[in-house]
């Protein structure tokens, strides 16, 4: 750090570390003023900032917990069959057997069977990777975001949106453990959140370069790739595919009305129909497998096209209205953290983002249509195909839009809010934020850390007693036997069927196909 001292007619750039004396002896003290001339608004964003990095770190420490927790999942139901059809026909063979005689989610059925061939070593640690692979692609996603919306600190507020996002549907879902802990529920609708958080991601890379003009447009390389990301995360389950052809169709309609550079514009409507065709396409091929004839022998006929309708928009707002009435002190925490851009101001090298109460309305009107339109199309699929709700494992992905768009709802808010009240230069403001950010998170992320903190005895318990059932079956065959009987577990990590005392029950069933056993009972 420097200062340049003008004495007559020279110019003299000195050190902070020196007293300089000029032909009127003077002693400097660069320190004092910078302090005078720091302004308000200067002290509030770091101050601000402070507040940031704490909001980060309480929001991660119950979501790494709860990951930690997934270190005791191990193999449940669905999971000894794959395992097992690998165990007995192979990789490639199992793609074919799972698409022909059960379901057509070819995505979903390789990325399974490929983690499997690392046997039950794989399944402790596939929560916490994906946890971080969540966040690492929800913050890039927020950082884009930030970099079009020229907030300050962009990379800062992206880890504040991510972690909050995380937390804020991680622990309002009614059965996170089968998202989680359950090899086969987290790769079938965790995985293809993260696939379409990346192809959001994507989207708004490719707008932000070609909206500089002095930038060569991306190539088709970039596009064809985008194609094939869409392709292989509509193949995971039906439910995300229909979220996912929704949200290019809307991004599509809503990119002609918001964008004004046309150039952009174009750029960005032709990445989007490329990644919509490629949806369809996937969706095709995943609906036309003849497994599904199989499966669907298990659910009643398909309803008529005005029940699914009414049974969709039942189901979708009675979620809404229950999801706001369970969730209040969520509702809470977003609105804060969403208001943390608005507050710390914008960049001072762009004109600062203004928003007029019209085009407030506006976008208020747009979002709340596109959340309703969202949730509805992860309700349909279920409705269709099973004449009823979809299991609790699936409302990840309606949660995940209602943290979207409440998010963004109280984003807008909290601009038009600072618009109208500068409460940026007032005391009294700091120490109100700072109470409602502190109260939110001792009632929210700490509340819920501390209970993770209290279940790790019991996980380490159904850890242990699965290991030594695991162990008992595995000696077993290799002294011969081939028909065993193992005690019952108690404890059920996410809420699904254990082994049974019925021989022919289908778990039973399949943890002998995966065992290579002939008959497995439970006592």
């Amino acid at each position: 750090m420097s200062k340049t001292v003008i004495g007559g007619n020279e110019s003299i750039n000195t050190s902070i570390w020196h007293i300089v004396e000029l032909k009127k002896p003077a002693i400097i003290f660069p320190f004092q003023s910078v302090k005078k001339n720091m302004n308000k608004a200067f002290r509030l964003r770091y101050y601000l900032v402070g507040i940031a990095v704490i909001t980060i770190l309480s929001l991660l420490l119950p979501t790494f917990i709860y990951g930690y927790l997934g270190y005791f999942s191990r193999y449940e139901a669905d999971d000894f069959c794959t395992a097992g059809v690998l165990r007995e026909k192979g990789f490639w063979p199992a793609q074919a057997h799972w698409y022909q005689s059960w379901t057509g989610r070819f995505s979903f059925t390789f990325l399974v069977t490929l983690s499997e061939i690392f046997g039950i070593s794989l399944t402790p640690f596939l929560p916490i990777l994906l946890i971080a692979l969540w966040l690492a692609t929800t913050t890039w996603a927020f950082y884009l975001l930030g970099k079009h919306l020229r907030w300050q600190f962009p990379l800062l507020l992206a880890l504040v949106f991510a972690s909050a996002f995380i937390f804020l549907v991680l622990f309002s879902i009614p059965n996170a453990p089968q998202i989680l802990f359950w090899q086969t529920g987290s790769l079938t609708y965790l995985v293809p959140i993260i696939g379409l958080i990346m192809l959001v991601s994507l989207a708004l890379f490719y707008s932000l370069r070609t909206e500089n003009q002095r930038k060569k447009p991306v190539n088709a390389f970039i596009i064809m790739a985008y194609g094939v990301l869409a392709f292989v995360n509509a193949g995971f389950s039906e439910t995300s595919t229909a979220l996912q052809i929704s949200i290019f169709i809307i991004a599509i309609l809503c990119s002609q009305w918001l964008i004004s550079n046309k150039r952009m514009r174009r750029s960005l409507q032709t990445l989007l129909a490329f990644g919509l065709g490629a949806t369809v396409t996937s969706f095709l091929v995943m609906v036309l497998a003849p497994g599904n004839f199989f499966r669907q022998q298990s659910y009643p006929n398909h309803p008529d096209i005005f029940t699914l309708i009414q049974d969709t928009i039942f189901a979708t707002t009675k979620y809404v209205y229950y999801w706001l009435a369970e969730h209040s002190g969520f509702l809470l925490l977003t609105l804060i953290i969403s208001s943390l851009p608005a507050l710390l101001s914008h960049d001072k090298k762009e004109e600062p983002q203004h928003i007029s109460e019209k085009r407030f309305f506006q976008l208020l009107a747009v979002i709340l249509i596109t959340m309703f339109l969202l949730i509805a199309s992860c309700f349909a699929p279920a409705f269709w195909a099973m004449s009823q709700p979809p299991y609790d494992r699936v409302l990840v992905l309606q949660a995940s839009i209602m943290v979207a768009a409440l998010a963004a709802i109280s984003y807008l808010s909290s601009l038009l809010f600072v618009q109208a009240v500068p409460l940026n230069r007032n005391r009294a403001f700091q120490l109100w934020i700072s109470l409602l950010i502190l109260l939110s998170l001792a009632t929210g992320p700490i509340y819920r850390a501390r209970l993770n903190y209290f279940q790790i005895t019991v996980f380490q318990q159904y850890s242990q007693k699965w290991d030594e059932r695991n162990r008992q079956i595995q000696s077993a065959y290799a002294a011969g036997t081939r028909k065993i009987e193992v005690p019952f577990l108690a404890e059920n990590l996410a809420g699904l069927e254990h082994i049974q005392g019925d021989s022919s029950h289908w778990i039973n069933n399949c943890a002998e196909w995966y065992y290579g056993m002939d008959e497995i009972i439970g006592y």
